[in-house]
């Protein structure tokens, strides 16, 4: 307790050198302390449910192809949960939508249509009610649902008589039987509703139409090998009975790394970046506990001569330390904690679990230990040195001015010239992805964004019953949008970009033997009302648009790309594939027109093979509408709202968006990360700035008299400056050697990180060199400036 009062009683002596102190750990601490969290949070918590570890994911791939993570049809899920012996229970699940209505305006719900052993698979017993029945499985006796705890009490206050209740999905009643918990996140995080599965003729009969996403729990004691062979084996016996499951294979993957794989690299890459700016921080530190421990070197001797042992000693200024770091943690974990909600506000909507991010026991043990531990291994190091201090020399040169010694200012400068080399691996990785992010903002995306709205529309199967009678109601909606003040035109589109859902099809060319293993035999594609390239400003390069001519009765007809071209026709002239046919999985369809590429899923990646279905030919019912504006598109969502009531008032028009909005949104993790990584860059070179700075004025203090006496035998103002620099440029110039080694192994992590910038970039590399530097030279020109102000008469009085 005496040492913990005196240490108060020094740190309150020096504010100055306190506040610095604690505030320099505390950023570092803070900023570990927030991507920590989000790591905890994504990566190393365990999924909500029981043994997470034997839940897998099962996917079909085509090896030959190098296609892996296919969906599955209904006929082959249930051929392997009738012939799998390795697992517990098999389930399948779908993304799905329903418009709500009877609760007041009519709204769009993420839904999920799922297997009924769902929950029990995961291990989840809904809180309210149950899950559903095996024979829920079946048409007929499928009207049930489970909804989320956040749907139950937002959509439906909370309701107390919840279970039993009928609701309407799509027109039809679904009696509510469970309420769960939230955090399911399966299929995806904004699932608020699940129905059971219950194929129908057409589905089962359909071993083409891959659209379901297989869980698996493994029986206990398999492991992923055991249930990996043995579907294979399955997937093998299907490819010889069945012409669609040619070639195909299957594979597991764990449900843990299939939620957060994609997002492992770059958020340990950020845990790495925190980690380098709390070890700079605990250098700055160790040079300022170092520097005091040389000014309070007297104190330690004449406290040792009167009888106060080493230990004593050592004690005294490990606790100081501590004491230090543990204000410094406490400051740290606020920071943190502020850290984790703007991290979690600005996070884009798809990245994975963070909803479950926070500062966690878990998270605040780990700051706590990391700021005992940097109290106790910085706290130590001043007081072993002065523990092998010689007590005699000490006392000796204190008439001269105490100065600490060769062995300080060699662990110093060996300090700084850590904190030089790990500011430049960070400046370099946020070089390189800004370069990198700035290419892909750049990225002409092939048509015009700017001044289009956006909107999503499903017509319900029961009040809409076939195809004929959804594109006619697309049309008429479309012609009304069309109508509105301020819009230029109008139209719909299955398959939205960066928003919508991305639908694949096999194809072959007519004429041509079906494709070979490792040749292309399936392309994305849209379906969309006449008008649709104009209305996004998309290129038709060959051919004709959709129009009038493109009915229900009319041939079928079919817009292509110039990436499906290279793919199908390679080497053939536009004009030559221009009434060609091609066979996709329901028609004989003739090319019309070829349309030049434009990237509509992801900026960073080029335009796949891609084919456009007229409307009158193709209808799913589910459509997204697309209104070019003159000027501002946000102020015509209300019209568009009065337009499609007065089409139907039931209709629900959701997700009302500008373009660049969802454009903007594939941006948001890059930006996010890149973010992050540029504002740690900055405060490592702010605080390795400091650092050298400290050095080279303590490395002055202790010169005072060396460079008065240069100065009275005449040495110049600018000798002495250079001499200085001439110090400074020397740590900074083994810092940067050191520095560009880590750079480049750095950059070697991030190379999956960019977009057409090279890991080892030479003008990212020779800039933040240049810049780590000059921000050094400057650091050293403020005490460089000091010695030359030294006045030799003064200097040689003290001597």
């Amino acid at each position: 307790m005496t040492d913990l009062k005196f240490a108060c009683r020094q740190l309150l002596k020096n504010p100055g050198f306190t506040a610095v102190a604690v505030l320099t750990l505390a950023l570092g601490i803070g900023a570990n302390t927030a991507i920590f969290s989000v790591v905890h949070g994504v990566l190393l918590a365990p999924l909500p449910f029981p043994e997470p570890e034997r839940l897998v994911r099962i996917h079909e791939t085509v090896p030959a192809r190098g296609t892996d993570r296919i969906p599955v049809s209904p006929p082959t899920f249930l051929d392997w949960r009738n012939q799998s012996s390795t697992f517990e229970s098999l389930s399948a699940m779908a993304y799905m939508g329903y418009n709500l209505t009877g609760q007041g305006e009519a709204r769009r719900i993420n839904a999920a249509r799922v297997s009924a052993n769902f929950f029990q698979m995961l291990g989840v017993n809904p809180f309210e009610g149950r899950a559903f029945a095996p024979d829920e499985e079946t048409v007929g006796r499928h009207r049930v649902a489970v909804v989320s705890r956040t749907m139950w009490q937002g959509t439906f206050g909370g309701d107390p008589a919840i279970i039993g209740r009928t609701i309407q999905l799509d027109g039809e009643g679904y009696e509510v039987v469970g309420v769960v918990l939230d955090g399911i996140e399966l299929p995806s995080s904004k699932t608020e509703l699940w129905t059971p599965t219950a194929f129908g003729a057409g589905e089962l009969a359909d071993r083409g139409s891959r659209s379901l996403q297989v869980l698996g729990r493994l029986k206990q004691g398999v492991s992923h090998q055991v249930a990996t062979t043995e579907m294979q084996g399955i997937s093998d016996r299907l490819a010889e009975a069945h012409e669609e499951s040619k070639n195909v294979s299957s594979s597991l993957i764990g449900l843990h790394e299939e939620t957060v794989g994609k997002t492992r690299r770059s958020l340990l890459v950020l845990l790495g970046a925190v980690a380098c700016v709390l070890l700079i921080a605990c250098a700055n530190v160790a040079n300022l506990l170092l520097t005091r421990a040389a000014a309070r070197s007297r104190e330690f001797a004449l406290r040792t001569s009167l009888g106060a042992g080493r230990t004593r000693i050592l004690r005294q200024l490990v606790t100081e330390g501590l004491l230090l770091s543990l204000i410094a943690g406490g400051l740290g974990i606020l920071l943190g904690h502020w850290g984790v909600t703007a991290i979690v506000v600005f996070a884009p909507p798809d990245l994975p679990r963070v909803a479950g991010v926070s500062t966690n026991f878990t998270v605040l043990v780990v700051s706590l230990v990391i700021a005992v531990g940097t109290g106790l291994v910085f706290g130590m190091t001043p007081a072993i040195l002065a523990w092998k201090t010689d007590l005699h020399e000490v006392l000796k040169d204190h008439g001269r001015g105490l100065t600490g010694g060769f062995r300080r200012n060699r662990i110093r400068s060996a300090l700084v010239v850590g904190e030089i080399a790990l500011s430049l691996v960070l400046l370099a990785g946020a070089g390189l992805l800004l370069r990198s992010f700035a290419r892909l903002h750049d990225v002409d995306p092939g048509f015009q964004p700017s001044n289009l709205l956006t909107a999503n529309l499903a017509l319900p199967e029961r009040k809409y019953p076939n195809a004929t009678i959804q594109a006619a109601t697309f049309e008429r909606i479309v012609a009304e949008a069309s109508a509105l003040p301020g819009v230029r035109s109008a139209s719909a589109v299955f398959g939205l970009p960066y928003g919508g859902i991305i639908a694949k099809t096999l194809l072959s060319v007519e004429g041509r033997p079906p494709p070979k293993a490792d040749e292309p035999n399936i392309a994305s594609y849209r379906q969309v009302t006449p008008g649709y390239l104009k209305t996004i400003g998309a290129t038709l390069l060959r051919g004709r648009d959709f129009d009038s001519r493109d009915t229900a009765n009319a041939p079928r007809a079919v817009l292509v790309n110039e990436s499906f071209i290279r793919a199908f026709f390679p080497g053939s002239k536009y004009e030559e594939v221009v009434g060609r046919r091609i066979h996709t999985a329901d028609d004989l369809r003739e090319i019309i027109g070829i349309v030049r590429d434009f990237r509509d899923s992801n900026l960073a990646e080029p335009a796949e093979p891609q084919i456009f279905f007229p409307v009158n030919q193709s209808c799913w019912g589910f459509m997204s509408l697309v209104v070019r504006t003159d000027g501002d598109p946000g102020v015509l969502t209300e019209s568009l709202r009065q337009a499609i009531g007065r089409i139907d008032p039931e209709l629900p028009l959701e997700n009302i968006r500008p373009m660049v909005t969802l454009l903007d949104g594939t941006l948001a993790e890059r930006r996010l990360q890149t973010g992050l990584l540029a504002a740690f860059a900055v405060l490592a070179l702010v605080l390795s700035a400091v650092g050298i700075y400290g050095v080279m004025a303590c490395s002055v203090s202790q010169r005072t008299q060396e460079i008065g006496t240069r100065m009275a035998l005449g040495a110049q103002l600018g000798d002495v400056i250079r001499m200085v620099l001439r110090q400074g440029a020397v740590l900074t110039g083994l810092g940067v050697a050191a520095g560009l080694v880590g750079g480049l192994a750095l950059a070697r992590l991030l190379a999956g990180l960019l977009y057409e910038i090279q890991p080892h970039d030479p003008p990212t590399f020779g800039f933040v060199s240049v810049l780590l530097v000059a921000v050094s030279l400057l650091a050293c020109w403020i005490p460089a400036r000091r010695a030359s102000r030294v006045d030799p008469m003064v200097a040689l009085r003290n001597e």
